[in-house]
């Protein structure tokens, strides 16, 4: 009676150790799901493109980090690339932007918060306006996050429409002087044009 007693306790025993195994598996996977959700949530980088209209009326591009975690393996796709960059600035023909810094190899790595300037692209002085794109240009951005999930977004540009400064605004700027920079250099644009008085 003992031995069968013994046996059945065992048996118990090892179908409780069964039991509490795959209680334990399912508790790890929900913890280990939940902790990705959550390093997602708070670690999610958002790249974003804006136009900068510079004070010596160039225009160049600004790539910044606005989310909350790092973004890696910055890449760049789209026809804005494949447009010619002023030359003046290299003292050579202009060569298209896809070969230009950081659009050649891309971005390793770009921290929340940080931003990057391109060199000029465009000139609005006179005689150079023939250079900026007559239609609307995009450019795509493609990246991953701190758990090598990807994303992607494309922006739209007018480069000839100066009236809409949206374009050349990120939507977390805080970079106060980068501001009145842009704000000096509309107002020296406007001080500049003719002006036409109905009499």
């Amino acid at each position: 009676m003992i031995e069968i007693i013994s046996t059945i306790m065992i048996a118990v025993a090892a179908v409780g150790t069964t039991v509490a195994t795959i209680v334990l598996a399912v508790i790890t996977s929900r913890y280990v799901r939940l902790t990705n959700e959550i390093l997602k949530a708070t670690n999610k980088p958002e790249v974003t493109i804006f136009l900068r209209f510079n004070t010596d009326r160039t225009i160049s591009l600004r790539i910044e980090n606005i989310g909350t975690g790092y973004a890696s393996d910055v890449k760049f796709a789209g026809d804005l690339l494949s447009h010619k960059a002023i030359s003046r600035f290299f003292g050579e023909e202009g060569k298209n932007i896809k070969e230009l810094p950081p659009f050649k190899n891309g971005i390793p790595y770009l921290g929340s918060g940080h931003k990057i300037d391109t060199l000029p692209l465009f000139s609005t002085y006179a005689g150079e306006e023939d250079h900026i794109p007559k239609h609307a240009i995009s450019i795509k951005v493609s990246y991953k996050d701190s758990t090598g999930t990807p994303d992607d977004k494309t922006f739209s540009f007018e480069p000839r429409n100066w009236e809409d400064r949206s374009q050349f605004m990120s939507p977390h700027s805080d970079d106060i002087s980068d501001e009145l920079s842009r704000i000096a250099g509309f107002l020296e644009d406007i001080s500049n044009k003719p002006r036409n008085y109905d009499v």
